[in-house]
């Protein structure tokens, strides 16, 4: 057990980190020899044209608020089987991820700045594995 030396609990018990820290070497062979990602080819919905502007008009009603949109969960149908999942409207109408690109259980959370609102916690498609982003 690598315990490091870090004394950082009520009870005295030693905790430490267990993760081994990869190598530049080992980053770059991980990202070889991978399939094809199949996120190639998306073009962004037409709503995404008008995101920005809904979410700036937000921000000014909200200054200093931190607005979170959940964009919903998996129903159950009939104790075996899910509906199809259908985003939050709000989800949707703020981020442009609609029908089948929604993640359930996913946030959009707009946190408050000095300029207005960062977006933060919008779920996203995983980049392609050798994509540094």
């Amino acid at each position: 057990m690598n315990s490091g030396g870090n004394n950082n609990n009520e009870k005295g018990v030693e905790v430490g980190i267990h993760d081994i820290l990869a190598t530049d070497a080992m980053s770059e062979f991980m990202k070889q020899g991978w399939a094809e990602s199949p996120l190639t080819g998306i073009t962004p919905h037409p709503s995404i044209a008008y995101t920005k502007a809904r979410r700036d008009k937000l921000s000014k009603q909200y200054v200093g608020k931190r607005l979170i949109f959940p964009s919903g969960s998996l129903r159950v149908r009939s104790n075996d089987s899910d509906y199809q999942f259908r985003a939050h409207s709000a989800f949707s109408w703020f981020t442009g991820i609609v029908a089948s690109d929604c993640v359930p259980d996913s946030l959009f959370v707009m946190e408050p700045t000095v300029s207005g609102h960062e977006r933060i916690g919008n779920s996203k498609p995983q980049p392609p594995a050798n994509d540094k982003g």
